[in-house]
C-alpha cells in the first residue's frame, strides 16, 4: 500500500474528479464510518466554496 501526498493547490480539483467518478469514502467503505467521512468531506467542500465567494 502506498500513501500519496497531494499538493494543497491540486487538492480541490483532484477531489472534484474523484467525486465525479463516484470514488468517495462512502463507496470505498460501505459502513457508517465511510458515510461519515463522505459527509465530512462534502461539508468541507461547501465550506471552502462559501469562503471563496
Amino acid at each position: 500500500m502506498r500513501k500519496f501526498e497531494i499538493a494543497r493547490c491540486l487538492y480541490e480539483s483532484i477531489f472534484a474528479l474523484l467525486r465525479k467518478m463516484n470514488i468517495t469514502s462512502k463507496s470505498l467503505y460501505g459502513d457508517l464510518d465511510g458515510l461519515a467521512r463522505a459527509v465530512k468531506m462534502e461539508m468541507q467542500v461547501y465550506a471552502f466554496e462559501a469562503a471563496a465567494e
